[in-house]
């Protein structure tokens, strides 16, 4: 059976509340200079308790004027702030991984459309296609999903379920790490998805365990994610299984990617028109496809590196354009 992977960038799922990189930075630096903001108030009081060595004022200030658009790249020029750049990074996942956008029945996501085409009726024939995801995003969002999807529907008559092979059926790597385990993957070290949402609030006071909670969950997540570009490369066992998993593909599918050269490399696809390496199918939603001229020299440069197929309508959404334009 042919089998799709779809590599995921951070724009793959906005729909579902998780923002862009150049959000994040723009408010880390709005939120940083607000002292009674929760990033500002939680800043103070993890710095109280692990004694940060540099100063967030002073991270804020040379992200601003650096006029970069991502936190790992500013982290990339700054090693020094590696820990500020991953409090910031879990703080906003946390805040977005939200299971009212997840579930949202009104506006369905990407995630839905593609569940409805791997469907089943039994479970030992699950999926129906051979998928898989490599994603460059830090969130759970997927994973939880897909669990979700699968128990619902095949519990009831699979009593004896488990998930064992959750991973053997759907493959989803993280490229550079997540927030942290699911239940599924581990019972006894695990964040449920979704559950500190609810609990970031202000004020925060001196004996207020929702903060306490939050700030444990970061600390404990602070090694489940990488930003520095040399630990990504160097320490990181998953390259190889995705660099493998590319080349047996029959297609690849980009969503929301940006193709940075960075994230390119790690893919194995840096320098080279991935038609030399096996004759697959490229495709790629590009948002905004007619929106600018930039945007439009962008795709065709895309479009002769790497032999991608770029749609060439502005779709409404990821699901419009994979029930327009893929066939899988």
């Amino acid at each position: 059976m042919e089998k799709t992977v779809f590599i995921l960038g951070a724009g793959s799922n906005v729909d579902i509340g998780f923002p862009l990189g150049r959000t994040i930075v723009e408010n880390a630096i709005n939120d940083i200079n607000n002292t009674q903001s929760e990033l500002c108030q939680l800043l103070m009081r993890i710095g109280e308790k692990i004694s940060l060595k540099e100063d967030f004022l002073k991270f804020a200030k040379e992200l601003k004027y650096s006029g970069l658009n991502s936190i790992d790249e500013f982290v990339f020029q700054y090693e020094k702030y590696e820990l500020i750049g991953k409090i910031i990074t879990l703080f906003y996942v946390i805040k977005s991984e939200n299971l009212r956008d997840l579930f949202n029945t009104n506006e369905p996501h990407w995630y839905q459309f593609i569940s409805q085409r791997i469907y089943s009726r039994l479970y030992n024939n699950f999926p129906s296609k051979k998928i898989a995801f490599v994603t460059f995003n830090y969130d759970r969002s997927l994973e939880h999903f897909f669990y979700n999807t699968i128990l619902n529907i095949y519990s009831e008559r699979n009593p004896e379920l488990n998930f064992s092979d959750f991973y053997d059926k759907l493959p989803i790597y993280h490229v550079y790490g997540k927030l942290h385990n699911l239940k599924l993957e581990n019972d006894k070290d695990y964040i449920e998805y979704g559950h500190y949402n609810s609990q970031i609030k202000l004020p925060f006071s001196e004996d207020d365990k929702t903060f306490d909670l939050l700030m444990d969950l970061i600390l404990k997540s602070i090694d489940k994610i990488m930003l520095i570009f040399d630990t990504r490369r160097n320490n990181n066992k998953n390259l190889e299984r995705i660099r493998n998993l590319i080349e047996e593909s029959s297609s690849v599918i980009f969503l929301g990617f940006a193709f940075e050269s960075e994230n390119m490399k790690n893919l194995g696809l840096i320098n080279k028109n991935i038609n030399t390496i096996r004759d697959f199918e490229k495709y790629s939603f590009i948002h905004n496809y007619n929106s600018n001229r930039s945007v439009r020299n962008r795709v065709l440069e895309l479009e002769e590196t790497y032999s991608l197929k770029v749609n060439k309508s502005n779709y409404k959404s990821i699901t419009d354009y994979l029930g327009e334009e893929i066939d899988f």
